[in-house]
């Protein structure tokens, strides 16, 4: 396979990351967009022990929280979008969010019971899609690169000798080199 045929493989790749990633925030876009704001006041949090599709721990903030919508208080729990496999990552984050603070919140409003905490324009909270989105840049500066110096060199019209990008005569026949 030639590097502009592989190059074409990446500039592909990139596009299915990019589009992989739009479908990746298409919830937290969603929730940000449609879901009331409110203010919640956090009532418990824990750090339960789950396990991912490995079958490795997985370790994620759940809080309850207390909030009012349309003049009701409404007290639920939920997991946070943000976890780890490790303890020691997810400890700082768990640790400020303090009993009895406030934090802002978005609920559904078609079910107020429904709410994510932490929700807004950040690296965490849209962490899966920015991994994409970065695969996607690096698989186009590939592609591009690759496309860019993937060229054949340039041969001698009369004796097809490979010549280098900045001879103007073939050093074997003397013949010239067209630049077009």
């Amino acid at each position: 396979m030639t590097n502009r045929r592989l190059s074409w493989v990446f500039l592909i790749a990139s596009l299915l990351l990019t589009i992989t990633a739009c479908w990746q925030a298409r919830r937290q876009w969603m929730v940000l967009t449609q879901w009331k704001p409110a203010t919640g006041i956090l009532v418990r949090r824990e750090v339960p022990r789950n396990h991912d599709s490995d079958g490795y721990l997985y370790f994620q903030m759940k809080g309850t929280f207390q909030y009012e919508v349309d003049g009701k208080q409404w007290e639920s729990a939920t997991l946070s979008q943000f976890g780890s496999r490790d303890f020691g990552w997810i400890a700082p984050r768990t640790l400020a969010y303090e009993q009895g603070s406030q934090h802002p919140l978005r609920y559904d409003p078609a079910r107020p019971d429904v709410f994510e905490f932490g929700a807004g324009y950040n690296m965490i909270y849209f962490a899966t899609p920015l991994r994409y989105l970065l695969a996607a840049a690096l698989c186009l500066l590939t592609g591009l690169l690759l496309r860019r110096f993937g060229h054949a060199p340039k041969r001698c019209l009369l004796c097809n000798r490979a010549v280098l990008s900045y001879y103007h005569y073939c050093p074997d026949c003397g013949e010239s080199i067209s630049t077009a």
